[in-house]
């Protein structure tokens, strides 16, 4: 039962870390062009 939930609620983590990474990319892309 455990594993059963942390198995769906991984792909809910993965795409939070996922959109997280997006974000900072963004940030550092326009960090750079300002520079």
């Amino acid at each position: 039962m455990q594993t059963e939930a942390r198995l769906g609620e991984a792909p809910s983590v993965v795409g939070a870390a996922g959109g997280i990474m997006a974000i900072l990319g963004v940030v550092i892309v326009n960090v750079m062009r300002q520079r």
